[in-house]
């Protein structure tokens, strides 16, 4: 067999060998397939969020202590609320009157921060006859995430031929997702898209029609430039 005839042979082996290469995951396998969200996975559970406001039987409107409360509870709602909000109302306790007063009031509160008929609804429940102050209870359901422990320092890291992950390895980013993350909810599925801004899109719109610049103006003091220092 001549040189001419090896040549070509020889391009065809290292080629061969090539291929083979790449489908091969080699001694990095373990670590290159590592999926720290498989290793240390974050569980995320419904919980059930409470308020109880208390009305007095001469009660006239909620204290300004409650109002705060109840302002709280609603912006929680708005940021990780799954589901309706349920307003439970007690029947036949003696501060029935002052409930009813309550009542309107927490749902006019509830309004003002987008907590509208939509978003609650009402229930009721039979109030203990030795409850004389049996209370209003706010509540929706929450998503709460928890993550895996930390802390596997069982293998030797002295000696490690492979160059294999750590059973830790990760496991301390996935911890920080789950205190970071806004709304647990969201590890379950992604939320929806909020609706457009139909008035900033007949803007700019009107904007385009007219021949003007529709990109948004920018003040002074958020322009920059290049210091005219040791310019002359």
């Amino acid at each position: 067999m001549g040189l001419k005839t090896l040549f070509p042979l020889s391009l065809a082996v290292a080629a061969a060998l090539s291929v083979s290469a790449c489908a091969n995951l080699g001694q990095n396998g373990p670590t290159e397939s590592y999926k720290a969200q498989r290793e240390h996975p974050i569980t995320v559970d419904e919980q059930a969020a409470t308020l109880m406001i208390h009305v007095a039987p001469d009660s006239v409107s909620l204290m300004d202590e409650d109002i705060a409360r109840i302002d709280h509870f609603a912006a929680r709602y708005k940021a990780r609320g799954n589901g309706p909000m349920v307003l439970s109302i007690p029947d036949g306790a003696p501060n029935r009157g002052a409930v009813s007063r309550a009542v309107a009031e927490v749902e006019t509160r509830l309004d003002s921060h987008a907590v509208g008929p939509n978003r609650l609804r009402l229930s009721h429940y039979r109030a203990s006859g030795s409850a004389h102050t049996a209370p209003l209870i706010l509540s929706f359901t929450q998503y709460v995430a928890t993550p895996s422990p930390c802390g596997n320092w069982s293998e030797d890291y002295a000696f490690n031929p492979r160059n294999t992950a750590s059973p830790n390895f990760g496991c301390a980013s996935r911890n920080n997702l789950a205190v970071m993350v806004a709304d647990p909810g969201d590890l379950v599925a992604p939320r929806g898209e909020d609706p457009a801004d139909v008035q900033r899109r007949e803007t700019i719109l009107e904007r385009y029609r007219q021949g003007e610049t529709t990109q948004t103006e920018r003040a002074e003091e958020e322009s920059s430039a290049i210091s005219q220092v040791n310019q002359n």
